[in-house]
């Protein structure tokens, strides 16, 4: 039987195991608007296996030794970088939940109101759509080469490497007489963050939490609740990608961001003061963002934390994370047409469910992997010519499954390099190489309608083309699970304008081919 997946990230692909969708757990178990409330909200992990994937597209002088000599710098940044997936994996802000197949978003509660100054009167969609992107973004980001190198999604880290930028950020700038711990880059199209020394002798979430446990005085006083992950969101919220944005808006704001004056806003003290006093601007301020989900996180074991301005008592920070000023627009009057795809119905779905990203690898299975496509496929201009079929194969064969690519094309250095992948070709002419079909693949991975796209091949009709193909598969191979992506981006501006169109109307037409019912109590079997 055939289930089609839709990949739902620009080609971030995976294969679920059989356990299917997991339902979203609430204390009531509400079954109609009516029932649900703010306290029934629910918690899941979005992230919990993305260890198994490279994290970060590249890393600069990580290799050095921290923690007297124990720890290299990027098994520090990694280990912050899976905490930050943990803790914004958490959140759900807006109380999104499924009810009868349709997403309800609930009114805000106190700890949203508290540091991201959205209650429940402020109905606001640019808030709302500016904090729930950046959230989303963050717990569902990993790379996946080459395709992040399309549209500004790669990004770098660089551990006390400074990096070219226009307003002299680096790791010896002081700010308010506060040493920088980190900071972010958005330059000529580069998402970058630079790790400074302070960083790395932050805990990690669980070393917090066991110093906290030892000292129950503390576990109600957010000062004492920094670590990796909390930076690491922070740096993450100021890029350009994460935001969802040609030009990132989340900055470091000032006391009275207005004017501005006063100092930098970092710490829950003044954190909670311009949601306070400020609340247009705290979904701005990029220290907002990351002690929220501090607060979120602890919150579970120790319940809501006490206002920073009554209990605080850990010294006061002496180091600081920012940004370099690209020149965007610190304020701009709306962000109701964020510059990202529009997420479709049934992904909207999986994220409120928990199940956007997988809760568990495919393990111990025997695959035979039809890469099928265009250059993309084929690995045209990739520096090793393997594209993403390398990746792919090492992630699938390092859960233990025995895997064979096949196809009549060899390319690429790897040593398993089969594959169905023609550059230049149409989606009418993939349709037409079929001689592996007789290999009977049980996992078939789609990749086509670029060239229908910039050779102007009828572009209108491109997405019912596609899905022909696709209807030519489920016939022709009727036991393969069938994993269409929507198509990467281009840097023509002719062709790029197309793509955002093309990728709608396929989801819509694999929506219509998938049996959303089935795929959500059952998920995908192989």
């Amino acid at each position: 039987m055939n289930y089609i997946l839709l990949s739902l990230l620009t080609l971030g692909i995976w294969i679920s195991s059989a356990s299917g969708l997991p339902k979203v757990e609430t204390q009531n178990q509400p079954r109609t608007q009516g029932t649900i409330r703010v306290q029934d909200r629910p918690t899941f992990s979005h992230n919990a296996t993305l260890h198994r994937r490279n994290n970060i597209n590249k890393y600069g002088g990580c290799d050095k030794m921290y923690k007297d000599g124990k720890s290299k710098g990027k098994d520090i940044v990694k280990q912050g970088y899976h905490d930050m997936l943990r803790m914004t994996g958490l959140l759900n802000p807006f109380l999104t939940v499924v009810v009868d197949e349709q997403l309800i978003e609930l009114d805000p509660g106190p700890m949203e109101n508290r540091f991201l100054a959205v209650g429940k009167d402020d109905k606001s969609r640019a808030k709302r759509d500016l904090i729930y992107t950046i959230i989303q973004q963050s717990a569902l980001w990993y790379p996946w080469y080459p395709f992040d190198w399309f549209g500004g999604r790669r990004i770098e880290v660089y551990c006390e490497v400074d990096q070219p930028n226009t307003g002299g950020s680096s790791c010896a700038k002081m700010e308010n007489g506060m040493k920088t711990r980190a900071y972010a880059v958005n330059y000529k199209g580069k998402s970058q963050i630079v790790f400074c020394a302070s960083y790395f002798i932050q805990p990690s979430l669980d070393e917090r939490k066991a110093e906290l446990d030892k000292t129950p005085d503390k576990t109600k006083d957010l000062t004492w609740m920094r670590t990796r992950a909390h930076t690491f969101f922070h740096e993450m919220s100021h890029l350009a990608v994460i935001e969802g944005r040609k030009l990132h808006v989340v900055k470091d704001l000032n006391q009275n961001p207005v004017g501005p004056s006063g100092k930098k806003v970092y710490g829950p003290k003044l954190v909670e003061a311009l949601a306070r006093d400020y609340p247009d601007y705290a979904y701005l301020n990029a220290d907002n963002y990351a002690w929220y989900a501090t607060a979120m996180w602890y919150r579970q074991f120790y319940g809501d934390p006490d206002s920073a301005s009554i209990t605080a008592t850990a010294p006061e920070d002496d180091a600081v994370d920012y940004f370099e000023d690209d020149g965007s627009d610190p304020l701009p009057a709306e962000f109701d047409n964020p510059d990202y795809d529009e997420i479709s119905e049934a992904e909207a779905i999986a994220f409120a469910a928990g199940d956007y990203t997988p809760s568990g690898w495919l393990k111990n299975k025997k695959l035979r992997i039809l890469p099928l496509g265009d250059s993309i496929t084929s690995g045209v201009q990739s520096s090793d010519g393997n594209g993403y079929r390398k990746d792919l194969l090492n992630i699938l064969e390092g859960a233990n499954n025995a895997v064979e690519m096949i196809g009549s094309m060899k390319t690429g250095n790897m040593a398993d390099n089969a594959h169905e992948g023609h550059n230049g070709a149409t989606i009418d002419q993939i349709a037409t190489f079929t001689s592996a079909y007789t290999q009977r693949p049980n996992v078939i991975l789609l990749h086509a309608g670029t060239y229908d796209l910039s050779l102007s091949v009828d572009p209108a009709s491109a997405p019912q083309r596609l899905d022909s193909l696709v209807g030519k598969l489920v016939a022709a191979c009727p036991d393969a699970t069938i994993i269409v992506s929507r198509i990467i981006p281009s840097s023509n501006g002719g062709t790029a304008s197309l793509i955002k169109p093309f990728n709608k109307a396929v989801a819509e037409f694999m929506a219509q081919r998938a049996d959303i019912t089935k795929w959500r109590s059952n998920g995908p079997l192989l």
